[in-house]
């Protein structure tokens, strides 16, 4: 899930052309969003299917690692252009950029995350197929500290790594509707790489995105959450 190399390589990907569908405002960042996720300790996962991502909300995660969306440290002598990004806020500094920075490392790690369930494309439809594979998790993690923080292949972010959690700690992101985003996209062929294919990965990207934050603004409750130290 989390392959340097495969990573690296996304941060050269070219950003979406202005012909791109729009992304729902819902779906940025604010401020307000950094200041309520504040001190908590909190992961994105994802899976590659239904079963697994069922499996893992009815029993629990073993062994699993995810991307770190948390204020916190990194380990041991690496550092995080993150940390307190909440407290800085709820000071009055400009994080303008700290904060489009944040929601761009977390828009390349579910674009990764769809490439790697993406099908044969042929089509612009045929992006739609990784809907039917991605699935995407929040964990409620033990880790204090996220490694990897200096790779920016992960945008600063780092990631938590294994550890294995009971069902309680693992809370599902709802599943994108592939007959909804489908009215959105206009049929045309499409080649791997393209203009067309880049802007429909960051659309769909958007929505996912945009259930995060729905997460956040609608159902977290920071006091089922571990808190930074």
């Amino acid at each position: 899930m989390f392959g340097v190399t495969g990573l690296s390589a996304l941060f050269a990907r070219p950003l979406p052309s202005s012909t791109a569908p729009p992304s729902p405002p819902e779906s940025h960042f604010t401020p307000g969003d950094i200041v309520k996720i504040g001190g908590t300790l909190i992961g994105l996962r994802h899976v590659s299917s239904e079963e697994h991502a069922a499996r893992e909300a009815a029993f629990g995660m073993v062994n699993g690692c995810s991307l770190n969306i948390s204020f916190c440290e990194g380990s041991g002598f690496q550092s995080s252009k993150f940390h307190n990004l909440h407290q800085k806020i709820e000071r009055g500094e400009d994080c303008t950029e700290l904060v489009a920075q944040y929601e761009s490392a977390i828009t390349n790690f579910i674009i990764d995350s769809l490439e790697m369930d993406l099908e044969e494309v042929t089509f612009s439809t045929d992006m739609l197929s990784c809907l039917e594979k991605a699935r995407f998790l929040i964990v409620k993690t033990t880790h204090y500290f996220a490694s990897d923080t200096h790779y920016a292949s992960y945008g600063g972010l780092g990631r938590f790594p294994k550890e294995t959690l009971p069902k309680d700690d693992i809370v599902r992101l709802r599943t994108l509707n592939k007959e909804d985003l489908s009215l959105s996209i206009r049929p045309h062929p499409i080649e791997r790489g393209d203009e067309s294919y880049t802007d429909l990965l960051y659309f769909i990207a958007d929505q996912y995105r945009g259930e995060l934050l729905r997460f956040i603004r609608e159902d977290f409750d920071r006091s089922s959450f571990r808190s930074m130290r």
